[in-house]
């Protein structure tokens, strides 16, 4: 649609969202399967993520156990009440195997620690429900990210220590805490630490990936290869159309889902550039670039490890050769 910005303040956006979110919403009220209608549905979020993805090859994104039990419990120290997981359980998705680093695998076990160590904490959380929605909140600050936060009549305790590399030690209203870095203690009585984000007392397991066994068999299947066929003027740097601007992709899907950017240069021996030892230099940021010099393939770079800004830089024959 002209003037259309996917997931940002645009107005014709803006518009086609809230009539699509209107009906879907129609659709499920129709239905009756909102809870308040007695349905399975308590609880409805409009996907708005990020365009994120995993190179093909690359390491499995993988977040400790201790790193997200600390931002569970950051959030209900500073007055958080429900706390949703993405994934909570790995899969299947748009693929089989959508996240393996989830609460749960695609296949419904348990990826330990993660999920006995949230286990540990969402009890916790439970046995303080009444407690952390109501009474008196006070908060004191300690300094180098250390906070303590404690509801009046020594009910609840929270100590969180958000340094990344230093221990924290307490000294509080005649007691004494240490803290790990990056860690969250919570305190049900006020006195005795009933859970510590930093500290997994879970099974421990280690997934390993091997390699396929029956791929080795005679009767396996096999890659096969061959080229794909570029004609002359996409050589050339010639595309389907020209534009002075960079276009988003979503207005120029056709068949295929891939779009190269192509630019041109050109120059002749009268160029103040021009030498015998010239050297192409490329800032890319794409995926992956490909040069062709005088109409013939030279060379490629690609993103490696997710790092998308990388330099290509080669020396080209400099030899004059009309383009048409």
């Amino acid at each position: 649609m002209p003037g259309i910005e996917f997931r940002k303040a645009n107005t014709v956006f803006m518009n086609e969202m809230q009539n699509f979110t209107a009906l879907i919403v129609e659709m499920m009220r129709k239905e009756k399967l909102f809870a308040s209608q007695g349905g399975p549905i308590i609880l409805a979020q409009i996907e708005n993520e990020y365009g994120t993805f995993k190179s093909w090859g690359g390491a499995i994104p993988h977040r400790t156990a201790e790193d997200v039990a600390f931002a569970v419990e950051r959030f209900f120290q500073t007055g958080g009440t429900f706390q949703n997981y993405y994934m909570n359980i790995g899969g299947p998705y748009l693929t089989t195997s959508y996240d393996y680093d989830a609460l749960l695998d695609e296949y419904g076990n348990l990826n330990q620690p993660k999920w006995g160590h949230l286990k540990d904490l969402h009890k916790v959380l439970i046995s303080m429900e009444k407690t952390l929605n109501h009474g008196n909140i006070s908060n004191v600050n300690f300094g180098n990210s250390v906070t303590v936060r404690f509801h009046q009549g020594k009910i609840c305790r929270f100590l969180s220590n958000a340094n990344t590399t230093t221990d924290a030690t307490i000294s509080f209203q005649g007691s004494e805490y240490v803290v790990p870095a990056w860690s969250v203690s919570i305190l049900p009585d006020c006195k005795n630490e009933e859970y510590n984000t930093a500290k997994v007392n879970a099974q421990t397991s280690l997934m390993v990936k091997k390699s396929n066994e029956a791929e080795d068999e005679p009767a396996s299947l096999k890659w096969v290869w061959r080229p794909e066929i570029i004609d002359g003027p996409v050589l050339e740097g010639k595309g389907k159309f020209a534009a002075s601007t960079l276009i988003d992709q979503k207005q120029i899907s056709d068949e295929s889902d891939y779009l190269w950017y192509m630019t041109r240069v050109f120059l002749n021996e009268n160029d103040p550039l021009w030498s015998d030892d010239m050297i192409l230099h490329v800032n890319g940021s794409g995926h992956v670039l490909h040069v062709y010099v005088n109409g013939e393939y030279f060379d490629s770079e690609w993103v490696t490890y997710g790092i998308s800004n990388y330099k290509f830089e080669k020396q080209v024959e400099t030899r004059t050769k009309p383009l048409s």
